[in-house]
C-alpha cells in the first residue's frame, strides 16, 4: 500500500491508558483518502488496559476534535499479539481533503493499564505534531514532538464500494 505521510524516527515512548492518557498525531495529507495507518508499538502493555481505539479525527484549532471519521479497536490481547515495531491498522476507507489537518488518535478509556507507543522527542515532521490528553481524551494540548507513524492510501481506482 502506498504511503502518503510518514515520520519513522523514534527514540522514546509515550503512553495511552493509565486512567487518563490519550495521544494523537496530526498530519496533513496530500491524497484524498486513507485506508490505514502504521503506528509504532514500542513494547507490550503494562497491566490490563481497556481496548485501544485508533481513530482518524478532524482538527479543532490544532488539537483533535470529537468528530471521528473512521476507527479500529483492539483488545489488549490483540495488541500484545503484534511484534514491537510498526503495526498496520486498517480502516474502512474514508475521504480526506488534501492540505487539511487531521489527527490519528489513540485512546483507551479511563481505567488502569498502559499501551506504549514510539515517538521522537522533538519535532521532525513538518505536517503536524503530537497532541496529548491527560483527561482520557476530553481535552488536548499540542506537544513539540512527533509519534512514529505512516498514513496509507489506495489510488481511487482500487477502492471498491459495495452496498
Amino acid at each position: 500500500m502506498p504511503v502518503d505521510q510518514s515520520q519513522l524516527s523514534q527514540n522514546t515512548y509515550c503512553i495511552v491508558g493509565n486512567g487518563q492518557y490519550a495521544q494523537s498525531q496530526s498530519f496533513t495529507p496530500t491524497k484524498g483518502e486513507i485506508i490505514g495507518v502504521m503506528i509504532n508499538k514500542y513494547s507490550a502493555t503494562s497491566g490490563t488496559p481497556n481496548d485501544l481505539v485508533i481513530a482518524i479525527r478532524t482538527n479543532n484549532a490544532g488539537v483533535p476534535s470529537a468528530t471521528v471519521l473512521t476507527s479500529k479497536t483492539y483488545t489488549y490481547a490483540q495488541w500484545n499479539a503484534f511484534s514491537n515495531g510498526m503495526v498496520f491498522v486498517p480502516f474502512t476507507p474514508v475521504a480526506l481533503t488534501p492540505a487539511t489537518v487531521y489527527h490519528i488518535v489513540m485512546t483507551a478509556g479511563n481505567t488502569g493499564g498502559i499501551y506504549f507507543l514510539g515517538n521522537y522527542n522533538s519535532s521532525v515532521y513538518a505536517g503536524g505534531n503530537r497532541c496529548q490528553s491527560i483527561t482520557a481524551g476530553s481535552s488536548w494540548s499540542a506537544q513539540t514532538d512527533d509519534l512514529a507513524f505512516q498514513t496509507l492510501y489506495a489510488p481511487n481506482s482500487q477502492i471498491i464500494i459495495t452496498g
